[in-house]
């Protein structure tokens, strides 16, 4: 199956993962369900600082054994506590590291959710410019594709609209809207998306 994913995007990643993960020796199969427990426990922490120590801790295991997968929801998770504890420039350049490993595996959805946190990241600390990227590649990515599913592709663009409105680029926004009208036409009686 990986060879076979590994033709269908043109990557070799899903191979070698297969193939780290096959060739692993019982010690490396118990670091791999130790960094897994950790990165559960980082995710159930009600304290930032702890949540932090417990996902670096699992990201450092990942490395060790080559687990891009693992890296990936490691770097993802730690840009959420990072951006609880207002280190936003650092939650931003994670932001970057997890848009290389999604895209790297090939995962769109996550490529493009990467790309919103990295978007928020920037804002918060104070780069709009490279909010409006961020947000403008998340929505490049989920704009057209038939796999994304309707509702993220809808809260990519509105969250993108919602961020050239908070820095004064409202025309812009209202012509993105207007040239997406038909795309996020609402059933009458429909309620409207969630804002993030």
């Amino acid at each position: 199956f990986a060879e076979l994913a590994d033709k269908a995007f043109g990557s070799l990643a899903f191979g070698e993962y297969a193939n780290a993960f096959a060739g692993w020796s019982p010690t490396e199969q118990k670091m791999f369900r130790e960094g897994q427990r950790l990165y559960k426990s980082g995710l159930k922490q009600s304290d930032p600082a702890a949540a932090r120590a417990d996902l670096q801790r699992s990201l450092n295991l990942a490395r060790a054994l080559g687990d891009t997968w693992g890296q990936a929801m490691a770097k993802t998770a730690l840009v959420d506590v990072t951006m609880q504890l207002g280190e936003f420039y650092d939650a931003m350049a994670i932001s970057t590291d997890v848009i290389e490993l999604n895209a790297k595996l090939q995962l769109k959805e996550d490529t493009a959710q990467a790309f919103r946190l990295a978007g928020r990241a920037a804002l918060k600390s104070d780069q709009p410019v490279s909010s409006v990227s961020y947000h403008a590649q998340a929505w490049t990515i989920v704009e057209s594709d038939p796999d994304v599913t309707s509702e993220l592709r809808e809260e990519v663009f509105e969250e993108y609209l919602s961020v050239l409105e908070k820095l004064g680029m409202k025309d812009r926004a209202d012509a993105l809207r207007k040239a997406h009208a038909r795309t996020f036409a609402k059933p009458e009686g429909a309620a409207p998306a969630a804002k993030q």
